[in-house]
């Protein structure tokens, strides 16, 4: 027998639900022009775990705190660099690589700066902060930091990087997209003139302290920073004293998480040798790192960026930050 189908038919209540269940599922497709709340796609630099390296220009000789080239610790993910630089005072722009008294085969303007540009040519994605010190403190007049300020300005001008040294301010809303592709300099040493570079209002002697990078003239805020660099480590067996700095500065910085750019020196030396206290640090601050609930973000710069330990704790950092991008 055969029957004819019905036309379906529809209440306008039914019909009224329809239609509000179909705005909504178009606004949750994204099709109106009101945004909708979604995870930050950019990380803050402050909500960043960064690897860096001490002294990373010290590959080699009496005074050596790296056992891989600039090149090789870029390839292992280290974006920060901790670069202690000499003036020739010659006129010529140029300026040595140093730790202390002992000159590296590294020269600033033609080995390191060329080098970080080609990397972020190849990953416009990242940034790379630099850390930088005036290392010759026995050259103090007044004319050795003008020939120093100017030689480093002039470099930074120089048409093969300038693109790529970031100038402008940096505040808690700084995202890894700000800075994306660009060199971010950090300088230990205040400038007689205005610089569009950050500088250090301070940097504690072997301690940890509290402070902030400044822009002398120009009209931007202080940004907020946490620095340990406790280095002489007096326990040469143990490094008790450098891992209970490490310990409170870890604990300091989680105290107020996002709040400020945290700089972590686990480096050490006098009396105990850099290497001994790397062996030490490395895996001593991992170990903490893993057992904290809430690991603060920040620079951690530390020695022999080849040794395996040591990559455990780059890797590590590197995890950190894919959990918080998921």
């Amino acid at each position: 027998m055969n029957r004819s189908r019905k036309t379906p038919t529809f209440s306008p209540f039914l019909i009224a639900l329809l239609l509000v269940f179909g705005l909504s599922s178009a606004t949750c497709s994204g099709l109106n022009d009101i945004p909708q709340p979604h995870k930050e796609n950019s990380p803050r630099l402050v909500d960043l775990f960064i690897p860096g390296t001490h002294d990373s220009g010290a590959i080699n000789g009496i005074a050596k705190c790296q056992d891989i080239s600039l090149e090789e610790q870029l390839a292992v993910g280290i974006r920060a660099f901790d670069i202690r630089l000499v003036d020739r005072y010659d006129g010529s722009g140029k300026m040595d690589v140093y730790h202390g008294i002992v000159k590296y085969p590294l020269e600033w303007t033609e080995d390191i700066l060329p080098l970080f540009a080609r990397f972020l040519v190849d990953h416009p994605d990242e940034f790379i902060i630099i850390s930088l010190r005036k290392e010759d403190d026995k050259n103090g007049r007044a004319e050795h930091h003008q020939a120093y300020q100017t030689s480093l300005l002039n470099s930074l001008d120089d048409e093969r990087v300038s693109s790529f040294v970031y100038r402008g301010p940096i505040t808690l809303r700084t995202t890894k997209k700000d800075l994306a592709g660009k060199i971010v300099i950090f300088s230990r040493n205040k400038f007689a003139d205005a610089a569009p570079i950050a500088q250090y209002d301070s940097f504690g002697h072997d301690k940890t302290a509290r402070t902030s990078l400044v822009w002398p003239g120009l009209d931007r805020q202080p940004f907020p920073l946490l620095i340990e660099d406790d280095y002489k480590v007096q326990d040469i067996i143990h490094k008790s004293d450098k891992k209970t700095a490490i310990k409170e500065a870890l604990e300091l910085a989680a105290e107020v998480p996002g709040d400020e750019l945290n700089i972590f020196f686990l480096s050490g030396s006098a009396p105990a040798l850099p290497l001994s206290v790397a062996r030490a640090i490395n895996p001593f601050a991992l170990e903490l790192l893993k057992g904290m609930s809430t690991p603060p973000a920040g620079i951690y710069f530390v020695d022999f960026a080849g040794r395996s330990e040591t990559r455990e704790l780059i890797n590590y950092l590197q995890e950190l930050n894919e959990q918080n991008d998921k």
